[in-house]
């Protein structure tokens, strides 16, 4: 590891401690970011992202406390857009793609479940606005469905 440059956000450049929290950031010779992680022992990472043949120049990084994890890398991750990152870790502020679709999901199946729910116990004979049939609920469903296509598509 006598090539990679280790570059900390702020003080020291040396590697930390193990068990030290850190979100780290891997750049290419052209300073592009292609990872960005967490660990408690950034120096084995390191090697072992060599050992998969990456071909790491420089590594920054953020010594942070456990709490502050994920919410850092997925900043980040969002931020730069490293290519060998597919999805962000759970966090407060940055959804992905898919768990947007899936809580989308969810919502929609709580409607239409409440929506059939509501209806069978005043009824089946009752028609009442506040309340939707199975079959449109179904339609319903379908609508909002192909509606979420569209919106996930058009995410980039």
């Amino acid at each position: 590891m006598e090539h990679v440059k280790a570059k900390r956000t702020q003080g020291n450049t040396d590697f930390p401690s193990d068990g030290v929290f850190c979100v780290y950031r891997l750049e290419d010779d052209f300073r592009n970011v292609f990872y960005v992680g967490q660990t408690r022992n950034l120096r084995e990472r390191v090697y072992q992202h060599m050992t998969q043949g990456k071909k790491v120049r420089t590594v920054s990084f953020d010594v942070v406390e456990e709490g502050a994890l994920n919410n850092l890398e997925a900043r980040l991750i969002f931020t730069t857009r490293p290519k060998q990152n597919r999805s962000l870790p759970e966090n407060d502020f940055y959804k992905s793609k898919a768990s947007i679709k899936n809580e989308l999901i969810k919502m929609v199946s709580r409607l239409v479940d409440d929506s059939v729910s509501d209806f069978e116990v005043d009824g089946a004979k009752r028609m009442n606005k506040k309340y939707l049939s199975t079959w449109k609920t179904l339609v319903m469903k379908e609508c909002i469905a192909e509606e979420i296509k569209v919106i996930l598509n058009s995410i980039k």
